[in-house]
């Protein structure tokens, strides 16, 4: 079954790659200055060094923890033994991914953030780095993961950054009946295709004009791909942008109903 699953994974980057397009190849305006800006600079930042330096310790963190799980990862609602330096070595997003959050943050300038899936909040402060002048709201399922990723905010006091804890099933509308708008919904929880797309269309109404949905693994396995898919067809979205790990998708009308397959 890993032997099959892995082949699968194989064959979809096979098929990105000979897909995806570089500079030359994107002939819309707006797509071919997000490439210039988030998907082609990938240097290191002065700003970024600190939370980097927290994910080393992290990945030196034997602490065990109870992990609640409530997505794909480990089949469903069960609890399993985790070290930090397990879930921080394995969940937390590489660096490689957390900078280009960064940079579309500090291109796009969104002043609310939305996060569905926490981990120990890596990604959540990349994020915060991008725009300091944001605020960030990221719901995480499991209470001993959250307790991690809260212990990390607090050494970056100078972010806006508000944890919310509990099953995104419960916690998400609850947060939706109160939140104004959202300029940028990363989904990065509950790997399947239902709550996916769930999760995007209890969203939708809070969205701003000119919003950003960033899916990560969207090429995890076949069911998230049916699922980006599925978002790709929705004419209530706009430009999308497929870089194999992640998708992003536009709502402004003023973007034209296209997708974009970069190399990254």
């Amino acid at each position: 079954m890993k032997l099959r699953a892995t082949l699968a994974f194989v064959y979809r980057f096979c098929s990105y790659y000979l897909k995806a397009t570089n500079r030359h190849g994107l002939q819309a305006p707006f797509a071919y200055q997000l490439n210039e800006y988030v998907f082609k600079r990938d240097r290191h930042c002065d700003l970024l060094r600190p939370i980097e330096k927290l994910r080393g310790k992290l990945k030196n963190d034997r602490r065990i923890i109870k992990v609640l799980d409530f997505g794909a990862g480990f089949g469903g609602h069960v609890f399993k033994e985790l070290s930090v330096s397990y879930i921080a070595k394995n969940s937390a997003k590489s660096p490689r991914y957390a900078r280009m959050l960064f940079r579309l943050v500090n291109y796009l300038k969104p002043l609310t953030i939305v996060e569905l899936g926490t981990s120990v909040g890596i990604s959540a402060l990349y994020q915060a780095a991008g725009n300091s002048s944001a605020k960030i709201f990221t719901l995480e399922g499991c209470p001993e993961t959250a307790r991690i990723a809260q212990e990390n905010f607090r050494k970056f006091p100078h972010y806006n950054i508000e944890l919310i804890v509990g099953s995104f099933e419960k916690s998400l509308p609850t947060f939706l009946e109160k939140v104004v708008e959202i300029d940028l919904l990363f989904i990065d929880g509950h790997h399947q295709l239902k709550p996916t797309l769930q999760y995007i269309e209890m969203c939708l109404p809070k969205l701003s004009k000119d919003a950003c949905i960033v899916v990560d693994d969207i090429n995890w396995s076949d069911e998230m791909r049916a699922a980006w898919q599925l978002l790709l067809a929705d004419k209530r979205f706009t430009l999308s942008l497929d870089i194999f790990m992640i998708g992003i998708l536009f709502v402004s009308k003023d973007l034209s109903k296209e997708n974009f397959v970069i190399r990254y």
